[in-house]
């Protein structure tokens, strides 16, 4: 059988052919140094999706088919890739995670105290040992977006019972039950970490909307520290159960991992 020659022709029909796969590759590295997750969704769509078609394409060019059959064969897996790429990208969870410590949280964190107005400033956490900032967002289906940044205070044993003393003066917690198209428990352990949930109905705080905007507040005291969660997704209906919703909407699956 006659082999194809590898020709300058062919190469350049090659890499043009090849373009709109390389550059979601070429995008896929550029959204891990914006500390992006490298979950199952995004090998499928950024790696796994434009190997597979960039392989085709290269079948395809070295083939023995004739130049009007390559051309015919190229706009048709072209066609195919963009309806691929888009239809994991519209199907697929995208993840980013962000994290600041000590000096670096600064305007990170600040803006977060400006979009609720219960988190607690840098002025008001007490004498602390450690700040830690961490940033969690995910995007589905292109347009559903939910953002939850945690602030995790650590302490000295000493300023620890004191911050933890001063919790259930500062706010108001929620402890009913809620109810809306399930009913859960406002409280909630992950590692050593007791969560419970500011209350939905406090008149104090205009900026607390159940379920689409809310806070929780954890304490640990075998790490002597307090963590701040802040949640915010405008599409959110209702929530099933609290500890899968903290590891999962929240992103504590990646502070406690």
């Amino acid at each position: 059988m006659h082999q194809p020659k590898i020709t300058t022709k062919r190469l350049i029909a090659c890499f043009i052919s090849m373009l709109l796969p390389v550059l979601a590759m070429a995008l896929r590295c550029f959204l891990l140094f914006a500390d992006t997750i490298f979950n199952l969704a995004f090998a499928i769509t950024y790696l796994i999706i434009p190997v597979a078609f960039i392989g085709f394409f290269a079948l395809i060019i070295f083939s023995s088919e004739k130049k009007f059959g390559k051309i015919i064969l190229i706009f048709f897996v072209l066609g195919a890739f963009v309806v691929s790429f888009f239809i994991s990208s519209f199907i697929g969870t995208f993840e980013q995670f962000s994290y600041y410590k000590n000096e670096k949280i600064g305007k990170h964190y600040t803006q977060v105290c400006a979009d609720f107005d219960l988190m607690p400033t840098l002025k008001e956490i007490g004498n602390y040992v450690q700040i830690e900032h961490y940033d969690y967002f995910s995007q589905s289906g292109l347009i559903f977006t939910c953002d939850a940044d945690t602030l995790i205070v650590s302490y000295t044993d000493e300023e620890y019972q004191k911050q933890k003393a001063l919790l259930d003066d500062r706010y108001v917690f929620q402890e009913e039950p809620v109810s809306s198209d399930y009913t859960w428990e406002p409280y909630a352990e992950i590692q050593n970490y007791a969560f419970r949930m500011l209350c939905i109905e406090d008149e104090s705080s205009m900026k607390i909307n159940y379920p689409k905007k809310i806070i929780f507040i954890a304490t640990n005291d075998q790490q002597r520290s307090i963590a701040y969660t802040a949640f915010y997704d405008d599409d959110l209906d209702h929530i099933q159960s609290l500890e899968p919703f903290l590891l999962k909407e929240c992103g504590w699956k990646h502070i406690v991992k």
